[in-house]
Parts: structure tokens; sequence; C-alpha cells
């Protein structure tokens, strides 16, 4: 085996394993995302039946009797940061597997840096595997066919 060939083999495997990673750690943001969305109407569902003045009779509402709108803000931002994040993550991976939108790849990975430590581990070795002039030239010749 030439070492062009032995690098090409080498190539697409850490491509392979990187798409893997990245359904797996997409599939886990969902996932995640799920949960918050399960937590907001756990909390709806809490804050509905909850009376309105249980130490007094008075049935009349009042304002501060409304259940706190900064929660469901604060957990409808989580559920829609995931859920974008992790199907930006699992297209990523569907992307290498096919060795096209390498620049797409390369953006998706630069926020999950932040999610220590896995995703910044998953962001580093896909930012190292994606600039490799032979990577790139690999995804060139995946274009051109």
């Amino acid at each position: 085996m030439t070492p062009e060939e032995q690098e090409r083999v080498i190539n697409d495997e850490h491509l392979r394993l990187l798409a893997l990673f990245h359904y797996i750690s997409g599939g886990i943001m969902l996932s995640f995302s799920v949960m918050f969305a399960s937590m907001m109407m756990l909390m709806a569902i809490m804050f509905s039946s909850m009376p309105l003045h249980p130490t007094s009779g008075n049935s009349t509402p009042h304002p501060s009797d409304a259940p706190p709108t900064i929660v469901f803000v604060f957990f409808g931002m989580f559920l829609l940061v995931g859920a974008v994040l992790g199907i930006l993550e699992i297209a990523s991976g569907r992307c290498m597997s096919q060795r096209r939108k390498r620049l797409f790849s390369l953006i998706v990975a630069v926020p999950r840096i932040l999610m220590f430590p896995y995703g910044t581990i998953l962001s580093i070795f896909t930012l190292l595997v994606l600039e490799r002039k032979s990577v790139k030239e690999l995804y060139r010749a995946s274009s051109g066919s």
C-alpha cells in the first residue's frame, strides 16, 4: 500500500468516526432539548394547578399569582438553542459522511467548543481533521464527481 493510499484510508476512517460522533452528540443535544420541553410542560401544569391564594378565601387573581414568565423564557431558550444545535450537528455529521460542505462542518464545530468537555474535544478533533490538506483534497475530489 502506497503512502497516499494509507493516508486516504486514515482520513476516511477519521471522517467516519467524526460523523458518528456528530450523530451521537446531536442526538444527545436533541434529547436534552426534549428534557427542557418536558420541564416547561410540567412547570406550566404545576403553576396552572396552584391555588390563587392558599391562605385566604379571596379568589380574585392578583398580578403576583401569574406564573413567572422569565422561567418559561429561560427554558424556551434552552429548548430552542438545544434543538437547533442538535439538528446542525446531525446535519454536519451527514455532510462529513458524504464528504461535502466542509465549511459548514467547520462553522458548526466552533460553538460546540464551549460545551466542555465532550464538545470541546469533538470540536478540536473536527477542526484538526477538516483542516488537513489531504482532507481538503478529499472533499474537493468528491464534490467534483
